[in-house]
């Protein structure tokens, strides 16, 4: 959040690099004098750029300026925002800039692998002191104690500015009260400090005067239907008296925003028709108002479980905001949002690959401008560029168009993904050569598994695992599958039993260690293996079966019908195999026999499994 309001006095004029800075001319704003000053110099040949950018800063307050003080403060304030609003704009929203970032600094960084060995610098020593100074514009406060994480600073900050009560309670100051209630919710959300984001959305929407509840309507989801159903949707009304927030800063005017493509679905329509007309009519929100309704949709989907009436729930806000969204930032997140849902829908995966590539397009094209994009940006924090089209890569995955996501991982650098899209569609030898590449560049345990599946050396998996210092799980994942492969039961059990002390919840791997159990006669061994199996997937029809042959072998029977009685068996009615399973025990009739046999009382049960297989 970036408001300045009338910080200076109306009979003075305002400087250009201010003035710039307003327009959304943040490229320019480096490009002016001061701000040159700040970046753009290196008089004392520091060999770091926050040593340069600190001593330029003292030295541009320092000097003598008569009355502008203040005002050089401010553009220093200035300055440190246009870079963070360029960056934002080259990594999130766009348009690119038509030059590169580093060539506003001096000649000694431009070069880009410098530059990329100092961000990586800052990142290991977790030293982002100078960031959130920048930031925030306390660059002349040195005596505020500094904070270990970059997450406590936050937190301590939002505390901060909600203590000054005069600043968020005046009702001349509604709209930026607001906006940083709600940008303190998403920023609490990033942190996952959901109870922390859920106050500050209550006390936004406290604010604002706005009332928001999921309700019921009688309407119709198909072209064919013939009856109005009970459909979800999203009511919000304001309180009476209070006022919209249309006339805030914030919201003085509408632009353009992504297209939000149509479903073209020939049975499914594009959004609920609800019988009462005034249930297809919503009150008309400004965009700060759009995006506190997100923030509430998102505190309300991080703190339910995670299931289909969870989606439809979610949906019903992204409707309603949808309809009437004049936000570029909020129309971004909303429509990823429903893109990411509806993926995994038959009839409307199409619509949801279509918007990620239209939103992925919408980076490089030059209108709107990146002010336009950048409004209420922070308010609603949109995912960055590279997650967009990562997300379209996999879908593109998910439909069969390999060859097109591995263009987007090659593209982005992506290494470990092109490799396994390489292994898809057969290109071995490729798949090695830039594994290899990338193991020149640096060593690491992923890349040698990724090695060992390649060429099938089992040698290249106990690299990996020595050189995670026996804390890879897929290393020895891997090498057990390959014992497994060649019949080497017992060394195979061995390597799936380290995997699983470094990652208990891989059910493939709790499958065939029992197996392998099996095949070693180590029948303790495959119960254990087959019991932890189930308890994480109770559906799992074939741990059952193994399970229960497993018992058979141990002539645990009384135990094995004492587990298979916990619960009805008709759970498994519904599994892709049913035809396989017997709907009254749930037993794959093979194993019914088996087992049967090690009970006197049960020869009945064993012919009547026999006639069943001999029919079969």
């Amino acid at each position: 959040m970036f408001y300045f309001g009338n910080i200076w006095d109306a009979r003075r004029k305002c400087p250009p690099s201010i003035s710039l800075f307003l327009g959304g001319r943040f490229e320019e704003v480096l490009q002016h004098d001061s701000s040159k000053q700040i970046i753009g110099q290196n008089p004392g040949n520091n060999k770091y750029l926050d040593g340069a950018i600190v001593h330029n800063v003292q030295s541009y307050l320092t000097t003598e300026a008569g009355d502008d003080t203040s005002l050089r403060e401010l553009e220093v304030l200035v300055t440190g925002a246009a870079c963070l609003q360029l960056f934002v704009q080259n990594n999130w929203l766009g348009p690119l800039t038509s030059a590169p970032p580093s060539c506003f600094l001096p000649d000694a960084w431009r070069d880009d692998t410098m530059v990329q060995d100092l961000a990586l610098t800052f990142l290991t020593e977790d030293d982002m002191g100078l960031v959130v100074s920048a930031m925030s514009g306390d660059t002349t406060s040195s005596a505020r104690p500094k904070s270990p994480t970059l997450r406590a600073t936050i937190l301590e900050r939002i505390e901060d500015i909600s203590k000054k009560e005069t600043l968020l309670t005046s009702d001349s100051n509604r709209d930026i009260a607001v906006l940083f209630h709600v940008e303190a919710s998403r920023l609490c959300q990033l942190y996952w400090e959901d109870a922390h984001s859920r106050e500050h959305v209550a006390q936004a929407k406290k604010l604002a005067g706005i009332q928001v509840e999921l309700t019921g309507a009688l309407g119709k989801r198909t072209r064919f239907q013939e009856e109005h159903k009970a459909q979800l949707m999203v009511r919000v009304t304001r309180e009476q008296g209070e006022e919209t927030l249309s006339q805030c800063s914030f919201c003085a005017s509408e632009i353009g925003v992504p297209k939000n493509l149509p479903m073209e679905d020939d049975t499914v329509l594009n959004k609920i028709d609800f019988k009462n007309a005034e249930d297809n009519i919503a009150i008309k929100l400004c965009p700060l108002e759009q995006a506190l309704l997100f923030a509430v949709m998102e505190a309300h989907r991080r703190a339910v479980a995670s299931e289909r009436l969870t989606e439809e729930e979610v949906m019903a806000y992204l409707d309603f905001i949808l309809d009437q969204v004049t936000s570029w930032s909020v129309a971004v997140s909303a429509l990823v949002r429903r893109s990411v849902m509806e993926k995994n829908s038959r009839r409307r995966v199409e619509r949801s690959m279509q918007q990620l590539e239209e939103l992925v397009n919408n980076i490089h094209r030059q209108e709107p401008t990146a002010a336009h994009r950048l409004h209420l940006f922070y308010a609603v924090l949109p995912p960055a560029s590279w997650v967009l089209q990562g997300e379209l890569a996999t879908l593109l995955i998910s439909l069969g168009c390999v060859g097109a996501a591995l263009d987007i991982y090659e593209r982005l650098h992506l290494w470990e993904d092109a490799i396994l899209c390489y292994q898809q569609l057969g290109k071995r030898e490729k798949a090695e050569s830039v594994i290899r590449e990338q193991l020149a560049v640096k060593e690491t345990p992923n890349l040698l598994c990724f090695l060992g599946d390649v060429t099938r050396d089992s040698s290249h998996y106990q690299r990996a695992w020595e050189l995670s210092n026996q804390r890879s799980a897929r290393a020895m994942r891997c090498l057990g599958y390959v014992h497994f492969s060649e019949e080497r039961y017992d060394a195979a059990v061995e390597c799936f039993e380290k995997s699983l002390t470094i990652n208990s919840l891989q059910i493939p791997v709790w499958f065939t260690c029992g197996c392998a159990c099996m095949a070693a006669e180590k029948y303790e061994d495959a119960v254990r293996a087959f019991r932890r199996c189930v308890n994480i997937d109770y559906d799992n029809f074939e741990a059952w079966s193994n399970l229960a042959t497993a018992y058979a072998r141990l002539k645990k029977v009384s135990t094995l019908l004492a587990d298979f009685t916990l619960e009805p068996a008709d759970r498994l009615k519904n599994l892709g195999r049913q035809q396989y399973i017997d709907p009254v025990s749930g037993f794959i009739p093979e194993d019914m026999v088996s087992v049967c046999q090690s009970l006197e009382d049960e020869l009945q049960t064993v012919i009547s499994k026999l006639e069943e297989l001999k029919s079969s």
